[in-house]
């Protein structure tokens, strides 16, 4: 900076005025070329604090969707036994063409679709 200063000193005191003023415009050049690239450093950094919080949302949507799939499954094993057992009650309903006794057929019908509480929901995202 002493160089500079010494330089910029010398070129006054000489009258050198057209020097001077390219000096001084280099000197802007150069504080804009800085202002610039800064700015650039600046944006890169949040591009990436962006794409690490990116990376954390997905990662929480994937494991809430693999915790969400879980009782699906479940649910789809309870349906597939129901079709089974229906489809058991309906042959034996088409054999026999009747039901004779009412209280056979609502036990039947409870074990086939048996009360269920249901559970709480689990947020879809979290954050």
């Amino acid at each position: 900076m002493k160089v500079f200063n010494k330089n910029r000193k010398e070129q006054i005191i000489e009258k050198q005025f057209i020097h001077y003023l390219k000096y001084a415009a280099g000197e802007i050049v150069l504080l804009v070329i800085g202002i610039l690239l800064a700015l650039q450093v600046n944006n890169w950094n949040e591009d990436r604090v962006d794409r690490i919080k990116e990376t954390e949302y997905l990662n929480y949507f994937k494991e809430d969707l693999q915790r969400q799939i879980v009782p699906f499954d479940e649910l789809i094993g309870k349906n597939t036994d129901q079709i089974i057992k229906t489809e058991k009650l309906e042959e034996e309903f088409k054999q026999k063409g009747t039901f004779l006794d009412i209280d056979s057929m609502n036990l039947r019908l409870i074990k086939l679709f048996p009360p269920t509480i249901s559970r709480s929901s689990t947020p879809l995202f979290r954050m």
